[in-house]
């Protein structure tokens, strides 16, 4: 397309991005999230950012995940976030990389919290058993406070 003078516009890499997705070609989909993102600044929809968030959780990458949902974070994607904040934090600790982003994980669970959106009892729970066997059930102890301090949801 380049050659001929045409150039990807923000609906034509949606849709491209959208079609690697529903074929799991995870290789492409990076590629193209990269491209779209970084080179040319285009956001991708909440539809995109949910579906490659569980692409990469599912085939184990973790560097990826972290990319995705800081787009998602940085562009205030907030329909569904329940869902894919969750799927975050378990797909992490599923993929044992709680012991390299405790810190970061540790304060998207805060201001998730703090937002006002819900993380699921099975999450935490995970997240407690995670951070209790690398020592740091002390991040996983203030976690459960913020969630239970939290007006919207009963102790």
């Amino acid at each position: 397309m380049i050659f001929y003078g045409a150039f990807s516009d923000s609906k034509t890499y949606s849709n491209l991005l959208k079609l690697m997705l529903k074929l799991r070609k995870v290789q492409e989909v990076s590629v193209i999230f990269n491209e779209m993102v970084k080179k040319n600044e285009f956001i991708p929809t909440h539809e995109n950012c949910s579906a490659a968030l569980a692409l990469y959780v599912d085939v184990g990458d973790p560097d990826m995940v972290i990319k995705v949902w800081k787009c998602m974070l940085e562009n205030e994607m907030t329909p569904g976030w329940e869902i894919a904040r969750n799927k975050l934090i378990v797909g992490l600790r599923d993929l044992n990389r709680l012991n390299r982003l405790p810190a970061r994980t540790q304060k998207s669970a805060k201001d998730m919290i703090e937002k006002g959106m819900k993380l699921h009892s099975k999450t935490l729970s995970k997240l407690k058993q995670s951070l209790t066997q690398l020592g740091k059930a002390y991040a996983y102890d203030e976690l459960l406070r913020k969630w239970k301090s939290n007006a919207h949801y009963p102790n």
